[in-house]
């Protein structure tokens, strides 16, 4: 009898918790499917990790506008600056090893650096506090021009600031990181990253910041003309240097599947992660901002992540066991990446 009780509760037990997570999920699907409408995305994905399970994971409209392909599984999004999370967790997997330190000034890794430069360490790149000139500001750096011509560019110009006082968000810092990593490591920046966190989903991911550049599956962001009225293809190039910035095209399974990697500390040990996700201590007393990962607070919720192009974003929620990614390919009216995971 007793066996019979118990079984009874656990069964309804279950009922209960499996119908009260439909209905969540009915509900995140019908305010996707509004938010959507209002705001004329063209095409979205959206997934949900709850206590090491994918709770939700959705595909809605179409990958293009030209042929009107359905959104699916398959689907690659580019997501542009959210691509620096996996260049943060490849920058301390190194560190983890005992082969850099964020302490390192940069100028141990790269030769023939600006004089302005040789204060800066790798800590600085992480928080985007270098004070270095902006690549993306000049227009006479061309996508093809090798880092050490675009350094030799930037060194004739005066720091932004004086290094670590405050956050200022800028490319240099992950084309140096890029240069750092293959530095250490003999390997290129793209097969490092797919080899040691994306070696299970490598026919899943792709990096390229050519627009222009014709790839299987990949989903390019389109840009809304106020004028026109009309959706416009990115035609952005920032060139192979901008790979650990933004280069990035991946599916949904597959950001999932790294997402998980990464709560299990299959790529970095809790203790590292704690240590990447930790308030850089900025000289001016005012920002804040961790090693490569935005600190947010969601109803008292504290969180960590990164978007970008505003058509992408990556939130996990660790005392909630939970993490949000959230990727489209445009918007209307205004960016609603982080609306969308609030």
């Amino acid at each position: 009898m007793k066996q019979i009780l118990l079984a009874t509760f656990i069964l309804n037990t279950s009922a209960i918790a499996f119908s009260q997570q439909t209905n969540q999920s009915k509900m995140i699907d019908s305010y996707v499917k509004e938010t959507m409408k209002n705001n004329q995305i063209p095409g979205l994905a959206l997934g949900i990790i709850k206590d090491g399970k994918v709770i939700f994971e959705q595909y809605y409209g179409t990958e293009n506008l030209e042929d009107l392909k359905k959104v699916s599984s398959n689907s690659m999004f580019r997501v542009y600056s959210t691509s620096k999370l996996m260049t943060n967790v490849g920058v301390f997997q190194l560190i983890e090893q005992g082969k850099l330190s964020l302490e390192d000034p940069i100028s141990k890794y790269i030769e023939n650096l600006p004089q302005d430069w040789q204060n800066v360490k790798v800590k600085n790149l992480l928080s985007h506090s270098s004070g270095m000139p902006d690549v993306i500001a000049f227009n006479d750096i061309l996508p093809e021009d090798p880092n050490n011509k675009a350094i030799e560019r930037l060194g004739k110009e005066k720091m932004d600031f004086a290094t670590g006082n405050e956050y200022r968000y800028n490319q240099t810092n992950y084309m140096l990181l890029t240069m750092i990593i293959e530095k250490i490591t003999g390997e290129s920046f793209d097969d490092f990253i797919v080899n040691h966190q994306l070696s299970d989903v490598k026919n899943q991911v792709y990096f390229s910041s050519n627009s222009f550049e014709n790839i299987p599956n990949r989903i390019q962001k389109y840009n809304y003309n106020s004028t026109t009225n009309q959706y416009e293809k990115s035609k952005f190039n920032d060139g192979m240097r901008a790979h650990s910035g933004n280069g990035l095209a991946i599916t949904l399974p597959a950001f999932l599947k790294w997402s998980t990697h990464l709560n299990k500390n299959d790529l970095l040990t809790q203790n590292t992660k704690e240590m990447m996700w930790k308030p850089f201590e900025y000289a001016n007393k005012k920002d804040v901002f961790a090693y490569g990962w935005e600190i947010n607070t969601t109803n008292t919720i504290p969180s960590y992540g990164f978007s970008g192009g505003n058509v992408s974003a990556y939130r996990v929620f660790p005392q909630n066991n939970m993490t949000i990614i959230m990727m489209s390919n445009g918007y209307n009216f205004f960016p609603l990446q982080y609306q969308i995971v609030n």
